[in-house]
């Protein structure tokens, strides 16, 4: 939000300009005509003799808002609060202050007390930050208004992930007076925000893991070098090769060159270069380790009180939350340092307000343009009509369906040529259409193109499994059968598959349980049925008589799954 509040990513002029102004909590101390003036806003100091919430600081931002005239759906104003959490996140982070909105927040980190599942108050771990009182000098003022002037200079898209990476950064600050595993692990995150998507890492063969690179390597041993070496750059596009190697080469290429020098001046053991290298590696390794098994840090980073930044573990160099603080805060920086500034860029940053929701458009809209009929969106057709055929089960008298006649008319001569995967959703739309309404509703050549075309759903796929749900039971092979609805259901959630209305999920669910009932399959029928009720609980009919165990009865879907069939 501070760099919209600029304007530098707007395509029309400046229509308002609010003052906005919020108070902060912290344990900076400002007093009476001091304020820090940034691009993002200002901190000003208040007028009080005596502390009676904490230490307050006004924030105040001029905030620029887009447009050409002020009307009815324009956005007049964002408010304070998204700039004040903001400011704050990126003051606690450059300042090494607490600095939050709640007051009560800030008054748990820096009372001195250890929390109840840490038995360390967090003013020993981390040097100065947790302090009930902090004094920063011009210099470090300064330096803090050029670091906003150049985060706010960045690209869009740069400037958004080194938000995350700081308010990340800050966040693990607030935890360690709760969960200091949680904390150590989220400053690992915020560096690795930053590799994941800049460290422009190209992987190589030798970066996948040893065991998987050795069994792929023995399995290609015999084939042609050609094929051999298009599978592995196959396998490399889809694997997440050495993600702590990444980190580590990332922090290390974007560490200041004096940190090693001048930055550890006053330091208690500071980082060597060498002691990095293993420490990252281990750093890595902690962040796994409570990922995957919740496992506690090594006792030795909780107890020290002397701030140093390596302990020893097990003859490992470990960063202690002073040392891998520091390391991550340097490299956010000096990443930001070296990052071109740009003075405009148009962008479409209204979506990252949280002021606009999005939404998928009903069917009902885009299925009447036939401006978006191609042969290639057979599939987003067959969905779209589905989303409209549920409506009309469920109500029939007062759905509205939308005529896709002209739509089918225009499909009619484009079958020949189309290739089969687009092919079968528009012929699976055209004959569940030209079925289900009364002849005078129909295609002119309605009867021709289905006797033309029906035989493509004698061969098993979901296509033709949905229309023998809403017809006839279909004659393949039942284990063939359970395959293709099994295939279907597993992948709904992927870009391969179909995501159909759920109703006509638990449908052709239920026609196979119907099928493994009147083949005389009880114990599968009742496994399905039993697996059907599990993966659609919202119908209670279908789950009480999956309860009921009876299969003495025809399993209909519309009886156990429409509110309107009796």
């Amino acid at each position: 939000m501070l760099q919209i509040a600029t304007g530098k990513l707007f395509r029309q002029g400046v229509l308002k300009r609010n003052t906005l102004r919020g108070v902060l909590y912290t344990n900076l101390r400002m007093f009476g005509e001091e304020k820090i003036v940034t691009m993002a806003g200002q901190l000003l100091g208040v007028h009080a003799l005596r502390k009676l919430h904490g230490h307050s600081l006004v924030y105040e931002i001029v905030e620029l808002i887009e447009g050409d005239v002020i009307a009815p759906g324009v956005m007049s104003s964002f408010g304070i609060d998204r700039y004040l959490n903001d400011f704050a996140a990126v003051a606690s982070f450059f300042l090494q202050i607490t600095c939050n909105p709640d007051y009560d927040l800030v008054r748990r980190l820096t009372n001195g007390q250890s929390g109840l599942a840490t038995n360390c108050a967090p003013k020993f771990l981390i040097k100065n930050v947790f302090e009930s009182d902090i004094f920063i000098s011009e210099t470090d003022s300064l330096a803090f208004v050029e670091f906003v002037r150049q985060l706010v200079g960045l690209q869009r898209r740069t400037f958004n992930v080194v938000m995350g990476a700081i308010r990340t950064y800050v966040t693990a600050m607030h935890r360690t007076s709760d969960d200091l595993e949680l904390s150590y692990t989220l400053l690992v995150a915020s560096l690795e925000s930053l590799a994941q998507k800049f460290d422009a890492h190209q992987a190589t063969w030798l970066d996948l893991a040893d065991e998987s690179r050795c069994r792929i390597d023995s399995a290609l041993s015999t084939a042609p070098a050609e094929i051999a070496n298009a599978v592995r750059d196959a396998v490399l596009k889809n694997e997440h090769v050495k993600l702590s190697r990444r980190f580590k080469e990332f922090s290390l290429e974007n560490l200041p060159e004096e940190f090693f020098l001048g930055d550890a001046e006053g330091k208690h053991r500071p980082i060597g270069r060498q002691d990095l290298v293993d420490g990252l590696s281990e750093a890595y390794q902690i962040r796994s380790a409570y990922v995957h098994n919740l496992k506690s840090l090594p006792h030795l980073l909780v107890r020290s009180t002397n701030f140093a930044e390596t302990v020893s573990v097990d003859r490992k160099t470990v960063l202690t939350f002073q040392g891998l603080s520091r390391v991550v805060r340097s490299v956010i920086i000096e990443f930001v340092r070296r990052q071109p500034s740009v003075d405009a860029e148009h962008y479409p940053y209204q979506l990252e307000t949280g002021s606009i929701v999005t939404g998928r458009w009903a069917a009902s809209v885009w299925m009447a343009n036939l401006d978006n009929l191609k042969p290639d969106v057979g599939r987003q057709w067959l969905e779209g009509f589905l989303e409209q055929l549920e409506v009309y089960y469920r109500d029939p008298k007062s759905a509205k369906f939308t005529d896709i006649r002209t739509a089918m008319e225009m499909i009619e001569p484009l079958l020949p040529t189309m290739k089969a995967a687009s092919r079968l959703p528009f012929l699976t739309i055209y004959t569940a259409f030209n079925n289900l309404f009364v002849p005078e509703e129909r295609n002119a050549n309605a009867q021709a193109v289905i006797e033309r075309w029906g035989h493509i759903f004698d061969t098993p796929s979901i296509e033709a499994l949905f229309l023998h749900s809403i017809a006839t039971l279909p004659t393949w092979d039942i284990a063939e059968h359970a395959h293709v609805l099994d295939t279907h259901i597993g992948s709904r959630s992927k870009r391969s598959g179909y995501h159909f209305p759920r109703l006509f999920d638990a449908s052709m669910s239920l026609q196979l349980v119907e099928r493994y009932r009147l083949e005389g399959g009880l114990e599968e029928a009742a496994r399905r049925l039993k697996l059907a009720s599990e993966n659609f609980p919202e119908y209670p009919r279908m789950r009480a008589r999956a309860l009921e165990g009876d299969l003495t009865h025809p399993i209909l879907w519309k009886t156990l799954l429409l509110e309107n069939q009796e």
